[in-house]
């Protein structure tokens, strides 16, 4: 279905060992484990407690413009609950697993905070995933940052978990995959004349 393309699956620090396989309905559905074996860089606090890593969320494949983008499982929609709707920036807290879509994004001006550590912009050009502290007792545990490359970003969709964050660029053009351990689930998102929706994910 796909033919011989390549590309760069996930672009962020926590993306391993993906499987596929394909639904009743004709969908090509993927999960990969959510970490990386023997990492020097950057770790995992678990470790401590007797277990580490996880899996993304079941993402759909799928062509748009010549491209293979991947999405959320329209099946996750049945455990949203939409908590607000605004235009331009929204804070909140207290909700450790949430989706926020941010959609029309204009001059690629936005910013999103996670939990005061985790930071989401874009930059010279550059879409950023990046942490404030690297230090490997912070919420980042040691990773720093990721990026790609693209022209322009007209919407983000971001899953978060207690211990996980995963961000759709561009209808899922480019994604990015972390851990992270917040102390917290402050949310911050700002983006002028941007439709911000945010739902919890029960």
């Amino acid at each position: 279905m796909y033919g011989e393309q390549q590309q760069v699956w996930d672009y962020g620090f926590d993306y391993y060992a993906p499987q596929s396989f394909e639904t009743e309905d004709g969908r090509r559905i993927h999960i990969s484990w959510m970490g990386m074996p023997d990492c020097e860089e950057y770790t995992n606090p678990m470790i401590q407690t007797g277990w580490q890593h996880c899996f993304t969320f079941p993402r759909e494949l799928f062509e748009k413009n010549g491209k293979i983008c991947q999405r959320p499982i329209r099946e996750l929609d049945e455990k949203k609950h939409l908590v607000s709707a605004v235009k331009g920036m929204l804070s909140s807290d207290g909700y450790p697993v949430y989706e926020l879509e941010i959609l029309n994004i204009a001059e690629n001006h936005f910013k999103v905070i996670l939990s005061n550590e985790l930071i989401l912009d874009y930059a010279d050009g550059r879409f950023r995933m990046h942490f404030i502290s690297q230090d490997k007792t912070s919420v980042s545990a040691g990773r720093s940052m990721r990026y790609v490359e693209v022209d322009e970003v007209k919407d983000l969709k971001i899953l978060a978990d207690r211990s996980s964050v995963e961000v759709f660029v561009n209808d899922g053009e480019y994604v990015f995959s972390t851990r992270y351990y917040p102390e917290n689930h402050k949310l911050l998102a700002e983006a002028v004349e941007a439709q911000i929706r945010l739902s919890e994910i029960m």
